[in-house]
């Protein structure tokens, strides 16, 4: 948000003082593979339900897999009723139109646009601390 914010717009070019910057990352630097067959070993069938869920799509077509995956127990249990579940199965199936172009948001990565001799990317050069 801030590289854009400063870098699209004509704000004054100084630099930003921050004091402090939090970067969040939710896949840790080596990957999800040993995350995901820690999860496998714990409990194939909380592994399994989640893969046909999403890879498989079954979470649109099943109402008892969607319902696991997302609401979790019974319309008695969290007052989801099979006609919300079946709603939120006509989202989720509209959403599946949706694709991302892997091929162009590789080409767009920052880190493309870092400087190899310092390792800093471009939005970098605004931040003083």
């Amino acid at each position: 948000w801030l590289e854009q914010y400063y870098g699209e717009s004509n704000h004054n070019q100084r630099a930003i003082n921050l004091l402090g910057l939090a970067l969040l990352c939710s896949v840790p630097p080596s990957g999800n593979g040993a995350m995901t067959l820690r999860y496998l070993l714990r409990s194939f069938r909380d592994s399994w339900t989640i893969t046909s869920g999403f890879v498989m799509k079954r979470a649109i077509t099943n109402k008892s897999v969607c319902r696991d995956l997302f609401f979790g127990g019974t319309e008695n249990d969290n007052g989801v009723s099979d006609e919300d579940v079946e709603r939120y199965q006509g989202y989720f199936e509209r959403d599946t139109v949706a694709t991302i172009d892997l091929t162009d948001l590789a080409k767009n990565l920052p880190c493309l646009k870092a400087d190899k001799k310092i390792g800093q990317g471009p939005i970098c050069r605004k931040f003083t601390i």
